[in-house]
């Protein structure tokens, strides 16, 4: 990724200047957690390793070839095995994150979400129009249909409410 020497270099630029405690990567994307690892072995700081998501439960691995399929897997198991705390959005994912490191067993499970109070003075006002941003991917294994029933659904429950 040619990013990732740009991302590096600044990273090692703000450790020189502050302290930090740890340092926290998140993926996708995998790149994420080399740097976090180069970083981990070149200064000492805790290295943090956040999974929202695996390559191998995207749609898109499987077009890769076996090599690209088998170093993003060498890559999540180095990170496993080097991380001094690993994080997974999931139970499912902390289970298989598990079975990918042989068995490590301190995965927290720090599932996404949201916390009401920090949206109730922004609720929206009745007759406001309605907005959905997508942060993410709308393919065969992540469609869109879901997302508009629900968006129907919440409209019909808001004309019985009217």
């Amino acid at each position: 990724v040619l990013w990732k020497p740009f991302a590096l270099h600044a990273a090692q630029k703000l450790l020189t200047k502050e302290h930090f405690d740890a340092v926290i990567t998140t993926s996708p994307p995998l790149v994420n957690h080399l740097i976090g690892l180069e970083l981990q072995q070149l200064t000492g700081v805790p290295l943090i390793a956040d999974f929202r998501d695996l390559p191998e439960w995207h749609p898109f691995f499987e077009q890769g070839t076996p090599l690209h399929r088998a170093h993003d897997r060498h890559i999540v198991r180095n990170v496993l095995s080097a991380a001094d705390g690993v994080i997974a959005v999931s139970p499912g994912m902390r289970d298989h994150l598990r079975r990918m490191s042989q068995g490590r067993r301190d995965i927290a499970v720090i599932p996404n979400g949201f916390d009401r109070a920090d949206f109730a003075k922004h609720a929206p006002k009745k007759n406001e129009r309605f907005r959905i941003g997508c942060v993410g991917s709308f393919d065969t294994g992540h469609p869109v249909e879901p997302l508009l029933r629900s968006e129907e659904h919440t409209s019909e429950l808001q004309s019985h409410s009217d």
